[in-house]
């Protein structure tokens, strides 16, 4: 497993952020790096498996190609090599043809160039398919070559790739050694080339396309519309619809987002019921985050646990309060990880980043980068067991509805200054036992709100024959109904006998009422009062009593 990282996509986001283009800019710089990227990847029989934001997870899957050719290394005079050691020789030829042709690539703009640091594990994997709420799955790639990986990647420096020991030990005679590792663990080595007396990279390459030649002149291809449809269920449905479209383009963007980093510890998916649990966890996750109407846009492994990253902003689900939505879904999460015995730690950031689909027509993902998911990743990292951490643009923008206690500024990686965060509050959770609904109505609060909502009734008559009175109804709500979208059947309908509705029916069914002379009606209150609940009712009033309801 080979994990290329580019450094420069941040900084490169950054200054195209505030230009009018910026978006088709930097698609562009990003198609025109990931292209020949992929095309070396896959020359060498390589599989993109995981776009991670500007890093790329590739998998060299040990095959006997000896079936297809009698020198699949491209050396007649070689020893024969096991699939094993195969791959990896394939897997380090192919990271010294990426670092002498895309080793600090001028974007083009901004005088900003992209640097590539590799990291190379090898040994067994686990490939799962996980998920299934909404038909939307995820897939992910666990084993021991993940967790050297994430130990490789880090110690290698500009333009350097690091082989772990298992890697090592399978190609040592056929590769040369660079400079020596210093402070880091025993047993990893930095790549210099590999031992021309033996091979080359250009050969090992020939080897590997004419291997990938064969195998697919015997396979039968599975054309475009199938590979879509099998595909389809790890799309998100907003971005197959363009694909549908062939308007795939359009989908790119800079969008003012929060972004939600979450890492869960204690699960190992590459056992069998480890993969159980994951299956598990992925579904609790995707219905905490789909509650509150976000995206989950990854599900990650590394050596620290696993990793989900989750957007809240993206089209068609964007509200103006998509932090507080956030905020809230984390503590749901963490309610979740705590009845499956598992902890976990969230980092929450808002601001503009690109959204849109990155790589090349041969393989490409839909994903978010910016300093904004860099800095969530950060914090979640700084984040204690079970707990959250916002930055101050979500804090400013849900401090109305949450909770939170201000923390000392601390220092974070890629950042000079320090960072000012927060950390909120776990909600208060109260309800009430309807018996007729044979439910539990419960409602959600930090406490800072008022449980108050002020609905302001205008006559029809107000610019039409002269201004007439405004009245105004305040009704108490103190919870939060599970209800149905606005505009349907809601449970209220069932629950007249609460004071506060019968004030609210007497003002739209009394004399001059609301249902008598028709009019506007506004309706105040904080986030999660349930102005969409008492919408819900009075549209159903006014539905029944003939009127056209306009909302």
């Amino acid at each position: 497993v080979v994990f290329s990282d580019a450094s420069g996509f941040t900084k490169l986001t950054e200054t195209l952020a505030q230009k009018a283009d910026g978006a088709e800019v930097l698609s562009k710089c990003l198609n025109k790096f990931f292209t020949p990227l992929i095309d070396i990847i896959e020359a060498y029989r390589g599989d993109v498996i995981k776009f991670s934001g500007d890093a790329l997870s590739i998998l060299f899957e040990a095959t006997d190609d000896y079936n297809l050719m009698p020198h699949p290394c491209g050396s007649p005079d070689a020893q024969r090599k096991t699939p094993f050691q195969l791959a990896c020789l394939r897997g380090a030829a192919c990271c010294i043809e990426i670092h002498k042709r895309l080793h600090n690539f001028d974007t083009g703009e901004g005088g900003v160039r992209l640097t590539l640091h590799i990291g190379v594990g090898a040994g067994n994997i686990t490939i799962l398919k996980v998920g299934g709420e909404y038909q939307r799955y995820e897939y992910v790639i666990a084993g021991t070559p993940m967790e050297q990986i994430a130990i490789a990647e880090p110690l290698a420096g500009s333009g350097e790739t690091v082989l772990s020991p298992q890697c090592w030990e399978e190609i040592r005679h056929t590769v040369v050694e660079g400079k020596p590792l210093e402070g880091g663990p025993p047993g990893y080595h930095v790549l210099h080339g590999l031992d021309t007396s033996l091979h080359t990279y250009p050969t090992v390459k020939q080897a590997a396309l004419e291997c990938s030649r064969i195998e697919n002149y015997k396979s039968k291809l599975i054309g475009d519309f199938d590979q879509l449809k099998l595909s389809e269920r790890f799309i998100p449905q907003a971005v197959l619809k363009h694909l549908r479209s062939g308007n795939s383009s359009s989908i790119n963007e800079m969008r003012s987002v929060t972004i939600i980093f979450s890492q869960i510890e204690g699960v190992d998916v590459a056992t069998e019921q480890g993969s159980i649990v994951a299956q598990q966890l992925m579904t609790n996750m995707q219905r905490a985050c789909y509650t509150h109407e976000g995206n989950l846009n990854k599900f990650l492994v590394d050596d620290k646990g696993l990793l989900f990253l989750f957007v809240f902003g993206l089209p068609p689900l964007m509200h103006i309060d998509d932090p507080t939505r956030a905020v809230a879904a984390c503590f749901d999460m963490a309610s979740a990880l705590q009845s499956m015995n598992l902890v976990g730690r969230f980092g929450v950031t808002t601001g503009r980043v690109f959204c849109g689909i990155v790589g090349s027509d041969r393989r490409r993902e839909y994903t978010v980068m910016g300093d904004t998911v860099n800095l969530s990743a950060r914090l979640m990292a700084k984040a204690r067991e079970s707990s959250v951490l916002i930055d101050e643009a979500t804090y400013l923008r849900c401090k109305q509805n949450v909770t939170c206690r201000r923390l000392e500024p601390f220092t974070v990686k890629g950042k000079a200054a320090k960072i000012q965060a927060y950390e909120p509050n776990p909600p208060q959770v109260f309800g009430l036992e309807i018996a007729q609904l044979g439910k539990f109505l419960s409602k959600r609060t930090w406490g800072t709100q008022r449980t108050e909502l002020a609905a302001v009734k205008i006559p029809a008559s107000v610019g039409a024959r002269g201004s007439g009175p405004t009245v105004e109804i305040k009704v108490k709500l103190p919870w939060r109904a599970s209800s149905t979208v606005l505009g349907g059947p809601s449970p209220l309908l069932l629950m007249t006998r609460w004071r506060e509705l019968q004030q609210v029916q007497h003002a739209m069914m009394g004399p001059l009422g609301f249902l008598e002379t028709g009019g506007s009606l506004s309706l105040f209150g904080q986030s999660g009062t349930g102005k969409e609940e008492l919408a819900e009712f009075l549209i159903s009033e006014a539905s029944s009593a003939g009127l056209v309801p306009l909302f």
